[in-house]
């Protein structure tokens, strides 16, 4: 199976630009050994993150979660925004960058999802964003052009010292 996923839906998240979509789209095997490393990374820090970015059962607007969607094909990771987990653990949030592999849908428009499907999370702090890991594994890959372009965006380290 493939997995969709555009290092420019980092520039969404950053509150710097409106834009999503722009950007090369990588397309990266599931069997991918750093991926998962990095994806459970994130899924072993997501109940640490959730204590930090909810207020109640929504999410800070500095707050987003990575999450794979199913589609007709391979799942896409999309990351999703302004997220509320619902009394029957349902979460629902607006997907931040432009769907590739979900016809008729559109980067705004609110989803359903579940917290198995959480692979990322990202916070932002003091002008910097933390979590990423899968992001961080992509950049990696990337032209040293693409990497000087978001590199800087991040934090450091994927934790605020204030977390660990």
């Amino acid at each position: 199976m493939l997995r969709v996923l555009s290092t420019a839906t980092l520039l969404g998240l950053t509150g710097l630009a409106p834009v999503y979509a722009v950007g090369t789209v990588v397309q990266e095997r599931q069997e991918d050994p750093q991926l998962a490393v990095a994806s459970q990374k994130a899924r072993a820090t997501l109940d640490l993150f959730l204590d930090k970015a909810m207020q109640g059962r929504t999410a800070t607007p500095d707050a987003a979660v990575l999450v794979l969607v199913p589609t007709e094909t391979d799942p896409e990771a999309l990351w999703v925004k302004d997220f509320k987990i619902k009394w029957n653990g349902r979460w629902v949030g607006a997907m931040a960058n432009q769907p590739v592999a979900i016809p008729g849908r559109s980067a705004g428009e609110r989803i359903r999802f579940d917290r198995g499907s959480v692979v990322d999370w990202s916070y932002k702090l003091e002008g910097k964003l933390y979590g990423h890991y899968t992001t961080r594994v992509l950049l990696t890959r990337q032209s040293t052009a693409t990497r000087g372009q978001y590199e800087p965006l991040l934090a450091p380290t994927t934790l605020p010292e204030e977390w660990r």
